[in-house]
């Protein structure tokens, strides 16, 4: 996406940036990337990263503390993302409002806005009261003291007004059967299926140039037994 709306050397606004996950490698290929998070430690996070890297690749990244919905920069960007299903992050209808007219006013008339969100399964958008486990691992402590074992357990419930899920997260960690480590977490993620998403970025003057089910580009044909994620390439309407 990069090559083909930013071109070489070229700007990219990063939303919801965090650590740097595709910061990094936009800007070890050459793109001039504005990473915008609204958490310092994020941010600082992203920063420590920075100084392991290359000068070059150090003088293509500037950083912006601000939150995604509400921000100001002094340029317009040929290719603005939000990746990772943060989009789904905002629950409200005025927040993704807010959220679209900010990367409308930062987009170029011949950029591209890029996010990735997941189609919903009905079958799975259940409550689902008792805990589950989502992930389990385990592996060897890299100082020698023998295996680690990760669990990450969840449970969901739905609000089917306003077609949002929580999610709650329990995680512990062990070595030796002696526990290590325990806490929880919690998620609002939105629920937006196909043509509601089509919907909602033609309220805000978008509409869908492409959509992709995969990363590498394969068609969007979700289907009972695969849903796949919706890669979207959203372009201004003239």
């Amino acid at each position: 996406m990069a090559r083909q709306y930013a071109g070489p050397g070229g700007w990219v606004l990063e939303l919801a940036a965090g650590e740097g996950r595709i910061t990094l490698p936009l800007a070890r290929e050459g793109f001039r990337v504005t990473a915008l998070d609204s958490s310092p430690a994020m941010l600082a996070r992203l920063r420590e990263k920075l100084e392991a890297e290359p000068q070059d690749v150090r003088e293509r990244v500037q950083t912006a503390e601000s939150d995604m919905r509400r921000f100001h920069l002094d340029r317009l960007f040929r290719l603005v993302c939000l990746p990772f299903n943060t989009f789904l992050l905002l629950t409200e209808t005025h927040d993704r409002e807010a959220l679209l007219q900010s990367v409308r006013e930062h987009l170029a008339p011949s950029g591209a806005f890029a996010f990735d969100i997941f189609t919903p399964d009905p079958r799975r958008l259940v409550d689902s009261p008792d805990w589950a486990v989502e992930l389990e691992h385990e592996s060897a402590d890299p100082w020698g003291a023998g295996q680690v074992h990760v669990l990450r357990e969840m449970r969901r419930r739905q609000n089917y007004g306003r077609q949002v899920s929580h999610v709650d997260f329990r995680h512990t960690i062990s070595q030796s059967g002696e526990v290590l480590a325990r806490w929880e977490d919690d998620l609002d993620f939105g629920i937006i299926y196909p043509r509601e998403l089509e919907l909602i970025l033609e309220r805000e003057g978008f509409r869908i140039r492409d959509r992709f089910g995969g990363p590498d580009r394969r068609p969007y044909r979700p289907t009972a037994g695969d849903m796949h994620s919706q890669y979207v390439v959203a372009e201004l309407v003239p």
